[in-house]
């Protein structure tokens, strides 16, 4: 299985809901690859072409997300464009805190979407999870990444941040989407998530990954490069 992302956060939290399904995970920079551009206008566009970019690249079945915060008050954004929202994590909280400076605290509710998308050839599936909360004027928690650290849980009382890993997974977006993905798609069976047949092997972890997996090789796909 291969994790069409390059975002190590993502990595890490993908690899503990799916750990134990299979030998072998890689994530794209493992591989030499470089993520594809995010065109996309929804959440679910944006998954399918860097689930499909991956799957056509490496032949391997290929799991990507999108996800993203929605805020009420501001009509949805940043959404869709909440890692573009500004230049780094600590920039987009400010800017957000900062268009929020005049909104009361009632009117502040917000929610995390994932999108996550599972490609197996030119074959896709998509599934949705999101976690609704508040967003407090402070950063709180020291754990989690990007928007978590001002995205307050009123049932836990506390920010996504200061969740522990476990605790964060078991209520996230992202933990939510790649569950019910697990509850409806067989990927136990590596014949059932195989790109072909010979690409068994590999997901059981019995060898490497190679660039003559399939018999027939997977289409180019023009967005994803390889690295130099």
């Amino acid at each position: 299985m291969v994790l069409a992302t390059a975002n190590v956060h993502k990595v890490n939290e993908l690899t503990r809901v799916l750990q134990g399904r299979f030998a072998r995970i890689q994530a794209l920079t493992d591989l030499g690859l470089e993520a594809p551009e995010e065109t996309g206008a929804t959440f679910v566009a944006n998954a399918r072409l860097k689930a499909l970019a991956c799957a056509r690249a490496t032949g391997m079945p290929c799991l990507a997300d999108d996800s993203g915060l929605e805020v009420a008050a501001l009509d949805g954004r940043p959404g869709v464009g909440s890692a573009r929202y500004a230049p780094d994590a600590d920039q987009r909280i400010d800017k957000l805190l900062a268009e929020l400076a005049s909104t009361r605290s009632s009117d502040r509710r917000a929610r995390f979407v994932s999108v996550v998308a599972l490609a197996r050839g030119d074959a896709v599936q998509t599934f949705r999870g999101q976690v609704s909360g508040v967003i407090v004027d402070e950063r709180r928690g020291e754990g989690g990444f990007g928007y978590d650290p001002i995205f307050f849980i009123p049932r836990l009382k506390r920010t996504m941040a200061e969740l522990a890993p476990d605790e964060k997974d078991a209520i996230s977006h992202r933990g939510r989407a790649l569950r019910r993905l697990l509850s409806r798609t067989p990927l136990s069976s590596c014949s059932s998530i195989s790109a072909c047949s010979s690409c068994c092997s590999s997901l059981r972890g019995s060898s490497p990954p190679n660039s003559k997996r399939c018999s027939t090789p997977p289409r180019t796909a023009s967005s994803v490069s390889r690295r130099s």
